[in-house]
């Protein structure tokens, strides 16, 4: 996924996919017409409307979460490309050796530095978007490393949040130079 539509998408179609499995489990599945065709696909055969159900609860359950992984991910990495193609245009129109290696090591940061610092010229811009996307990045990086209960963030976002928030901020980066 390259685009946060794409991810948002996904995300969507995995969703409603696992309710309308659980759905025609839960309603549907001992009703089915078993004598024919769909009785002789060697997947269904042994499967029980209990046992679709219970995966469909289990691949739900971390959804909402994994979302947001990859909505962050595709954030950075669109992030970083903006910048880097932004900045190396004038790193490249600089003349003193000493500026050109400085130009040089923002973009190394950009392209491969923390993301803490890649965003920190953006805090006197728009110190609150900047905020509500370090929450994003916060609850990913919780998610990401377990969800340990010791270190659980103040906010939790979902993935609707998440994505309106991270969309909000691409515009923002989106137009630095205009």
């Amino acid at each position: 996924m390259k685009t946060l539509q794409e991810a948002r998408e996904w995300y969507h179609a995995v969703r409603t996919r696992l309710l309308d499995m659980k759905q025609l489990a839960k309603k549907h599945w001992d009703h089915l017409p078993w004598g024919g065709d769909l009785g002789k696909e060697e997947r269904f055969k042994n499967l029980e409307a209990s046992d679709l159900m219970q995966s469909a609860d289990l691949a739900l359950s971390p959804i909402d979460d994994l979302a947001i992984l990859v909505f962050f991910s595709v954030f950075e990495a669109r992030v970083r490309d903006v910048l880097e193609k932004q900045v190396s245009s004038e790193v490249e129109s600089l003349r003193h050796s000493s500026l050109k290696r400085a130009g040089q090591d923002l973009l190394d940061c950009i392209r491969e530095g923390s993301f803490d610092l890649v965003m920190k010229p953006f805090k006197d811009r728009c110190p609150d978007l900047v905020e509500q996307v370090n929450q994003v990045r916060q609850y990913r990086n919780w998610v990401a490393h377990g969800r340990p209960e010791n270190r659980k963030p103040k906010e939790t976002v979902d993935p609707e949040k998440a994505y309106q928030r991270l969309t909000a901020f691409l515009a923002k980066v989106e137009v630095v130079i205009d």
